[in-house]
């Protein structure tokens, strides 16, 4: 019975240690607060918080009104080429699936359906890129300091 009170109280030790590590935010909650306490493992973490920001113009701080609506216009622009993309390079990766489990495998076949998917991961990267230039575009110079400090994979 005392093994069970002391698992119990170590256990709820850890849950409070666990809570005291998280990260703070500043106080519009926009982004974390950047000091030494922050492992790379919790801006892991925070990644798809980051990409539903992003996605609602708060990629940084100070925008107009004006600003709001060209960047949500070429969000959703991006959205639309990527999501064709991704798609695409689903199928394709079933179809790879598909080509090596079969029987009677052909290399030919397979190998071209590989250069098909790098091309495809090609066509994303590249459209981020010029989404991305696009959006600076739009930003005054402190804004562009302020958007180039953030991790890529939330724009």
């Amino acid at each position: 019975m005392k093994r069970l009170i002391i698992l119990g109280v170590f256990i709820s030790g850890l849950s409070l240690v666990n809570a005291q590590e998280r990260i703070p935010f500043d106080s519009n909650d926009k982004r974390p607060v950047l000091n030494e306490n922050i492992r790379q493992s919790d801006l892991l973490r925070l990644k798809p918080q980051l990409l539903e920001r992003a996605s609602q113009n708060d990629i940084v701080s100070d925008l107009t009104p004006e600003q709001k609506s060209k960047i949500s216009d070429l969000i959703l622009e991006r959205d639309k080429q990527l999501l064709q993309a991704k798609n695409m390079l689903a199928e394709k990766e079933a179809r790879l699936k598909t080509l090596e489990s079969s029987d009677d495998v052909n290399m030919k076949s397979i190998n071209k359906t590989i250069d098909e998917i790098g091309a495809l991961i090609i066509k994303q990267m590249k459209t981020k890129a010029e989404y991305k230039q696009k959006i600076r575009q739009i930003l005054t110079e402190k804004q562009r300091v302020e958007f180039d400090l953030t991790d890529d994979e939330s724009i």
